[in-house]
């Protein structure tokens, strides 16, 4: 199989992760030591402490193994994607020695040519030309038809951003729409303060500062003094 990264996942920080790509990538579950521990979620054994946490796919006949997270010393219960009351005892679990692809979910769409995925509420592989807008720096104006990924590029990008963030659109729908997306699947960042409002919530967010009104004149003589550079 082939194995694609979370966009987020920095597979060099990953103990141990060399030996198991290489198990993963022969079908080895066995010396992988792979167990499923949720729905369409697996682990697989990277040394005595750490566990790899991963999902399968299938796309044009392909099955690829989608590498979500490290997750060291046991803790489970710290999984971003693993959200259960019961706690996880490995030893209960017995070990998967075959890949069952008859019953591995498909993808609708995998870009072969890019080793990530992105994740909202779903797994997303962008297409070359959202590759490509995705790699752009701000500022940046996205064009495009319903359905062309424009939301998703966006949220997309502003995950990398740090500091205070706002949200802006016309649609009181997409903005709860675009938020819950947001943060699906327990998404959290501690570098953001983040907001979403419509159009209307935004406008009506302004405080005007007391004070007294210009008159022409006054703003006229303001007005010109201001030079542009």
């Amino acid at each position: 199989m082939k194995l694609l990264f979370y966009n987020e996942l920095d597979p060099k920080k990953i103990p141990n992760f060399k030996k198991v790509k290489s198990f993963l990538e022969a079908d080895d579950f066995r010396s992988a030591e792979v167990k499923k521990v949720g729905n369409d979620l697996y682990r697989a054994k990277l040394d005595r402490s750490n566990r790899l946490l991963f999902s399968l796919r299938v796309y044009g006949g392909q099955t690829y193994a989608l590498i979500l997270e490290c997750i060291p010393n046991h803790a489970y219960e710290k999984s971003r994607f693993l959200k259960r009351d019961a706690p996880i005892d490995e030893d209960k679990i017995p070990t998967i020695n075959a890949l069952d692809e008859e019953h591995t979910e498909s993808l609708p769409y995998i870009n072969p040519n890019l080793p990530t995925f992105n994740l909202l509420d779903k797994i997303i592989s962008f297409d070359k030309a959202q590759a490509d807008v995705y790699q752009l720096h701000p500022p940046l104006i996205i064009i495009g038809s319903a359905g062309s990924g424009k939301t998703v590029l966006t949220l997309e990008k502003m995950k990398e951003w740090e500091g205070d963030i706002l949200y802006v659109t016309r649609s009181p729908y997409l903005v709860h729409n675009s938020r819950n997306l947001y943060f699906s699947l327990g998404y959290e960042n501690e570098n953001q303060n983040i907001d979403f409002f419509s159009f209307q919530e935004y406008l009506e967010s302004i405080r005007v500062p007391k004070g007294v009104d210009l008159s022409y004149r006054e703003f006229s003589i303001w007005h010109g003094r201001q030079r542009v550079t």
